[in-house]
């Protein structure tokens, strides 16, 4: 006596199981291109935020148990790399799901869970942007104490001189600088901060 087949539970169809439906890959690709869309658009300086929220907040449109995919799909936990920082940061989004089972949802309450999860993933990626941008801050101001601030020249493995404010010059940039000043103005000041670092004093 034969089994009888299932039918999909995305499509209805009952020629062949869910894992083999073409729309499935259609959805997956959905869920792939939306979580690509907010990985390029969240949190940029460059970017109407409002219009972010508003094109990924738009449900699409499909019948219930295909929404039922889209959504569980949008809830399984994964990884992001930041190539700005190096780093990896998990996009976990199940906070917003309720104790009901999604299989129990109204297409209603589906479409609402829907918008808040995109939310969430909106909220996760400005953290993440915030993160960046603190990150790359730290490495300009560590790669300018590495940085002449006259020559704008690497000074790793040169003769400095630091004035007495604590700015860091490339020796030959600090000695033309300060002569420059006195043959002009009789006394030198730090090129960055304008503290007086040497002046001519009158012999009488």
């Amino acid at each position: 006596m034969s089994k009888s087949l299932k039918n999909c539970s995305i499509c209805h169809a009952a020629k062949h199981k869910t894992g083999k439906c073409f729309q499935r890959n259609l959805y997956d690709r959905l869920v792939g291109n939306l979580r690509q869309f907010i990985e390029d658009h969240v949190g940029l300086d460059n970017q109407d935020q409002n219009w972010v929220i508003r094109s990924v907040c738009v449900v699409p449109k499909c019948e219930k148990n295909a929404l039922k995919y889209i959504v569980t799909s949008l809830l399984l936990i994964y990884s992001y790399y930041s190539p700005h920082n190096n780093k990896w940061y998990e996009i976990d989004a199940s906070c917003v799901k309720p104790t009901k089972p999604i299989g129990k949802h109204t297409k209603l309450q589906l479409e609402n869970l829907y918008v808040r999860i995109m939310k969430k993933f909106i909220d996760i990626f400005v953290e993440i942007r915030l993160d960046e941008k603190k990150y790359m801050k730290k490495e300009e101001e560590e790669a300018e104490q590495d940085q002449c601030p006259i020559c704008l020249e690497s000074i790793k493995g040169q003769k400095t001189c630091t004035t007495e404010c604590g700015h860091s010059f490339c020796s030959p940039c600090f000695f033309t600088t300060m002569q420059s000043q006195i043959d002009q103005r009789g006394k030198s000041t730090c090129p960055l901060c304008r503290t007086i670092c040497l002046q001519n004093r009158s012999r009488y």
